[in-house]
């Protein structure tokens, strides 16, 4: 039973970092479509409360905050809320998906362990101490040489502040739901119900896209709505070159913006596609070798060029 429990929590750690690396790419692109923050957070909040609720309907008394309590309940909504959804869907609209994957979920030990001092008084053992050392001079490291590597981003340093909030919060959630002993599954949906008239003021407070925004996720989606990225062609180098548009000349910093727009537009999805056949393909040994050396028409125009 304990190897069963154990295998299980290496399986569901497995999923929560597909799951983490996922949200950044989702998020990011979200932002490249023309979707806001909001947008994407009233979309979050209302598909995870419709699957939710016939649950939490059957099983949860008193409805919606069951064992949790309205107090406690209310303190998890605003903790992992859409005031979360905001945050980290707003800091993907400065930041590359990368620095999301990478600095939300390894601060978020480091922030637990910081707190679990400040609360309980509990030390962090010797080899503890270490590796959450090694995790904040990893990602101070990367910060680093990710902002400089990015000239073309001059606000990506407002997305990385904003992925450690996220880390902050996300501990503080993770703390007080182990001190008050709930069922994750309970937490999870009193804080999507709960969420559900918050999004009635985040609606009314902040710009909603959702009508303009194109719902085909495939490569150029954003091309074919005229409100959310400009039309270019590319030259034999690979730079994207835009034509003028009704006779109004653009700066060399719109264009280069474009580019740099488009060129992730383009490239986002052929990434989730990409893990997404890298996820499906130990799972299929029944394709012969040549079907791997001659791949179909449709991934050979997937292909990312450079």
């Amino acid at each position: 039973m304990t190897s069963r429990a154990q295998w299980l929590g290496i399986l569901c750690g497995l999923l929560t970092a597909i799951i983490w690396g996922v949200q950044s790419v989702v998020s990011r692109h979200a932002m490249l479509i023309d979707l806001t923050p909001a947008d994407v957070t009233i979309l979050r909040f209302t598909s995870a409360a419709a699957v939710l609720l016939p649950w939490a309907l059957r099983h949860m008394r008193p409805f919606p905050v069951g064992s949790l309590g309205w107090p406690r309940a209310w303190v998890m909504a605003l903790l992992i809320g859409p005031l979360y959804s905001l945050i980290l869907v707003g800091g993907a609209a400065f930041a590359p998906a990368l620095h999301s994957s990478i600095i939300s979920p390894g601060l978020i030990p480091v922030f637990t362990a910081l707190l679990i001092f400040l609360v309980t008084g509990e030390r962090a053992g010797r080899m503890r101490l270490i590796g959450l050392g090694i995790i904040v001079l990893g990602i101070g490291i990367f910060s680093r040489d990710a902002l400089a590597m990015t000239p073309s981003r001059p606000d990506a340093w407002i997305g990385d502040l904003l992925f450690v909030l996220i880390a902050f919060l996300w501990a503080i959630f993770g703390l007080l739901a182990r001190r008050w002993g709930v069922s994750s599954l309970e937490v999870t949906a009193a804080s999507c119900l709960l969420s559900v008239p918050l999004l009635a003021i985040v609606a009314l407070a902040l710009p909603i896209h959702m009508s303009r925004a194109p719902f085909a996720f495939s490569r150029g989606a954003g091309r074919r709505k005229g409100n959310a990225l400009p039309a270019a062609g590319a030259d034999r180098d690979g730079r994207r070159q835009h034509p003028a548009a009704g006779g109004s000349a653009l700066s060399d910093r719109d264009r280069r913006h474009g580019d740099r727009r488009q060129r992730d537009a383009d490239r986002l999805p052929l990434a989730i596609g990409g893990l997404k056949r890298g996820l499906l393909s130990p799972c299929a040994p029944w394709r012969s070798a040549r079907h791997r050396r001659d791949p179909g028409p449709r991934e050979n125009r997937s292909r990312c060029p450079g």
